[in-house]
């Protein structure tokens, strides 16, 4: 089944299930199916960047599960997880309608899960490059991030990519650097490893090739032990630019062959062009 097609169903089973609600059906919830949804949805959360295939897969089954019992922060949490699987592999629209969509079911009282889904709206529209709508939810993000350090890592990462691509590339080394001393202090793993990619990319825009290599090779270190299948296929295509720049194009061949195999593995379509 293709991707398109395989949404096209699942719309059409999310009406199927609008449907019943609005015909007074009001299924029990059962805390068993509700510790299955939370389950799947964690499963999502951790999976999403190494086998996104694997990972909507659980995401659509979260949803409907969640949806058949009115399991409401269920089926916001499966909302933004789809979100994040599109984001993953590229395709940003479908991914904002996911990420929007969420924000209708997710919790109120949890902040933090709100501040999450803020922050991935506003990542999508600067992959986007629509900066402006990027940075309104960025602020709406951080407001929900009250203190918390690892979701304000979280802003100011995303932050951090938005003055990138504005070319104002000293912001966006402090702001990952500030987000990469949060991330620290609360030991996020996957986090710091992103991080470092940022600012790699950053460093490289910048010339400054000497930097922007060291920051890449951890980046690429680091996607091996958090499993983050993505980031690797970005860092090898990143160290491409980079020795591209520098005329060992023999190196830069090598490294884009391998991002551009490993993004077609996993359906990264920016990876694919930029591979290519």
């Amino acid at each position: 089944m293709t991707r398109p097609l395989g949404l096209l169903l699942l719309l059409l089973m999310h009406s199927t299930v609008y449907a019943q609600k609005t015909s007074g059906i009001e299924p029990e919830k059962s805390p068993s199916l509700i510790k299955t949804i939370d389950s799947l949805n964690k499963l999502v959360e951790e999976t999403y960047v190494s086998a996104p295939y694997e990972a909507r897969v659980s995401a659509e089954h979260a949803l409907l599960l969640s949806e058949k019992i009115k399991y409401n922060e269920g089926t916001g949490a499966a909302f933004l997880n789809l979100g994040h699987v599109y984001w993953s592999q590229s395709y940003y629209p479908i991914s904002l309608f996911y990420f929007n969509s969420a924000l209708n079911y997710l919790p109120k009282n949890k902040p933090l899960l709100l501040a999450h889904c803020y922050s991935s709206i506003g990542r999508a529209y600067t992959d986007l490059q629509n900066y402006s709508k990027a940075i309104k939810n960025l602020d709406i993000a951080a407001r929900f991030a009250g203190h918390d350090p690892k979701m304000l890592a979280e802003v100011y990462n995303e932050r951090s990519f938005v003055y990138a691509r504005l070319k104002q590339y000293d912001k966006g080394i402090a702001l990952a650097k500030l987000a990469m001393q949060l991330s620290r202090t609360v030991n996020d793993q996957p986090a710091i490893c992103i991080l470092y990619s940022r600012l790699a990319n950053a460093y490289r825009l910048k010339g400054q090739y000497q930097q922007a290599v060291a920051y890449s090779d951890t980046a690429l270190q680091m996607s091996y032990i958090v499993n983050n299948k993505r980031l690797r296929a970005i860092s090898f295509i990143e160290r491409a630019v980079i020795y591209n720049s520098l005329n060992q194009f023999d190196k830069a061949v090598d490294l884009a062959k391998k991002g551009a195999d490993l993004s077609d593995s996993i359906g990264v379509m920016d990876g694919i062009s930029v591979g290519l």
